[in-house]
């Protein structure tokens, strides 16, 4: 049972894993960063980003800021003055939706005379990967056998129990008899004891 559980815990985490590699953080600029005098247009080229992969934009925290904007401020190198910039110098952002995004720097004219811009085309998420991890079955329940008793053991009768309910014995009616009926009781007893009498005489 311990090496069964031991398996599903692997394949667990070996699909996690593989889960976890599908998103893929892209460091705009790689060594060189978000700076201006680069072309990022030919960095993004040939690169494909999908929807949960993030940018990571990094700079010297305070010579730079990042401004993700529409494509009519792209185009102007102009943020709106709504737009909130990011200004950590390692800002993540997340793609969540796929379609064209643009991104610039609002700090003097980093944008129109630096090229400080990007535009990316985010593609729909990578869909998961075919299931190819094994199947592990579930245990076998093994039940115990049990032994067959033999046959030629004794054949018991079981003792009644102590609290056997004990039946009394039916009580004798004894014929009752009244004054009339003793009367001819003893009428009929004599009449017996004579012919008894008449018998034993020698004819």
């Amino acid at each position: 049972m311990a090496s069964y559980v031991r398996v599903v815990l692997a394949i667990t985490l070996l699909a996690a894993a593989a889960s976890s590699t599908l998103a893929t953080d892209f460091v705009v600029g790689d060594e060189q960063g978000w700076n201006v005098g680069l072309d990022y247009q030919a960095w993004a080229q040939g690169k494909e980003f999908h929807v949960g992969d993030q940018l990571v934009f990094r700079y010297p925290k305070g010579a730079h800021n990042v401004h993700q904007v529409d494509e009519a401020a792209f185009v102007q190198c102009a943020p709106p003055t709504t737009s909130v910039p990011l200004t950590s110098g390692n800002d993540a952002i997340k793609l969540s939706q796929p379609g064209n995004n643009y991104y610039l720097c609002g700090i003097d004219h980093h944008c129109a005379t630096g090229n400080l811009k990007l535009m990316i085309t985010v593609l729909p998420q990578v869909p998961d990967p075919p299931n190819f991890l094994p199947q592990v079955p579930d245990p076998p329940v093994i039940f115990p056998r049990l032994p067959v008793p033999p046959n030629n053991l004794p054949h018991v009768v079981p003792a009644p129990p102590d609290n056997f309910p004990q039946v009394p014995n039916p009580p004798y009616n004894w014929p009752h008899f009244s004054a009339a009926g003793y009367a001819r009781f003893d009428y009929l007893a004599w009449i017996v004891a004579a012919c008894g009498v008449f018998m034993m005489i020698p004819v």
